[in-house]
């Protein structure tokens, strides 16, 4: 659905809900974006916190490698690719 659209059907949805009193137009048009933005920032938040957990897993992950190789250094895009290969199939056996 298109973002005016969604307002469009928010705002009338206010509009009833307020006992479908003429005249708040406007009120009701600019509450509708207020709401839609707010969700819409929560699933960006909520993004980003997977990516951000998603990014420690491979930190924590590429560490454990490095340090079940050795510690040698110079290996660390190595163990960082290894460990996203790692969680990548993780994820993708728990998903079936």
């Amino acid at each position: 659905m298109k973002r005016h659209e969604e307002i469009e059907n928010l705002a009338y949805e206010l509009f009833e809900k307020s006992g479908r009193f003429y005249g708040r137009d406007i009120d009701h048009w600019l509450e509708a974006e207020r709401i839609i933005k707010a969700r819409q920032m929560d699933r960006h938040a909520v993004d980003l916190m997977v990516a951000m957990k998603r990014h420690e897993e491979i930190q924590k992950l590429a560490f454990e490698l490095f340090e079940k190789g050795g510690r040698f250094h110079g290996r660390e895009i190595d163990h960082w690719l290894e460990a996203e290969r790692i969680i990548k199939a993780r994820q993708m056996d728990r998903q079936q």
